[in-house]
This record gives C-alpha cells, structure tokens and sequence, in this order.
C-alpha cells in the first residue's frame, strides 16, 4: 500500500545510529523500529489534521529516520497537482495545493 501525500512530510536520514528506526517530531521520543507503522502512523496523523475528506494541509509531518543504510539528507514530499476535485474534496483544490508546493 502507498501512502498518498496530502500534506508535506519532510523526512530526514541520519546514520548517527547503528540500528534503524524512524521518529516523528509529534511523537517525541517515540521511536518506530516497524516501518509498517510508520505508514501507518503517517496515514493516521494525515487523516487527523485534513479530515478523510481527501483535504489538505499546510501544516507538514515530520519524521527522521536513523539507519546506517541512509544518507544524511532532507527530503520533502510535497502532494502531485490535482486538475478535478475527487469525492468531497473542496472545488478549488487545484488552487490550494498550487500554494502548498509553489
């Protein structure tokens, strides 16, 4: 299962550790060793902020991975350009994601 981006999740790599396991800056100290759960997680805080209205949000996740298989860089995952409102997704959802990624 993918996990479909309707907010900007920036992701972060560390090789600081010789163990991998994720954290996200709302969940502090909380580390994630099953990456399942990560996703899982995502989806959940997603639909927590933008509703399952297939919405989004300004407002990003963040989660930083530790690995000593990743490099150390920032990735932003921002949502792909929407033409046509889907389901109860607001008319001018073209608009709003224009001004999240542009």
């Amino acid at each position: 299962d993918a996990v479909t981006v309707r907010r900007g999740k920036e992701n972060r790599g560390s090789v600081e550790q010789p163990e991998e396991y994720a954290e996200f800056l709302h969940k502090p100290g909380q580390r994630f060793t099953d990456f399942s759960k990560v996703r899982d997680e995502i989806s959940a805080r997603t639909e927590e902020i933008t509703g399952k209205n297939k919405g989004i949000a300004k407002t990003p996740i963040n989660l930083k991975i530790f690995s000593p298989h990743v490099l150390n860089l920032t990735l932003v995952d921002l949502p792909g350009i929407t033409k046509v409102a889907v389901g109860d997704q607001p008319d001018d959802i073209e608009a709003q994601i224009r001004d999240l990624i542009l």
